[in-house]
């Protein structure tokens, strides 16, 4: 549910993407052109055990957040400070070191 983050619309931003494998990065959040996001909630669903991990930028990105998930299950986080893009217009994937379904759920702002 994260915090009440000041923006100029502080109109929140809902992303979803889910797959049947994202054992290569898979863009989850693409940003309106000159915005950078700020991240206040994820949430991630795995059929299966193993690492996620949720980066601004493709391979060799920023790390955000990595999340290691126990067998079949939902785990989730909220910033008390937002986890802000550091770069204009850059994007927002989610790559998992595991085998099967999985779902990650963004919530942020887009700030110019």
């Amino acid at each position: 549910m994260g915090i009440k983050y000041e923006s100029k619309s502080n109109t929140p931003v809902y992303k979803f993407r889910s797959s049947p494998s994202m054992t290569s990065a898979v863009l989850v959040w693409n940003p309106t052109t000159s915005t950078k996001i700020a991240i206040t909630d994820i949430t991630v669903a795995a059929a299966a055990g193993g690492t996620i991990q949720i980066r601004f930028g493709n391979i060799g990105g920023d790390i955000i957040e990595e999340l290691m998930v126990a067998g079949s299950m939902t785990v989730g986080r909220s910033y008390e400070l937002p986890a802000l893009s550091t770069t204009f217009d850059r994007a927002v994937f989610a790559e998992s070191g595991m085998n099967g379904f999985v779902s990650v759920s963004l919530k942020g702002l887009e700030e110019s």
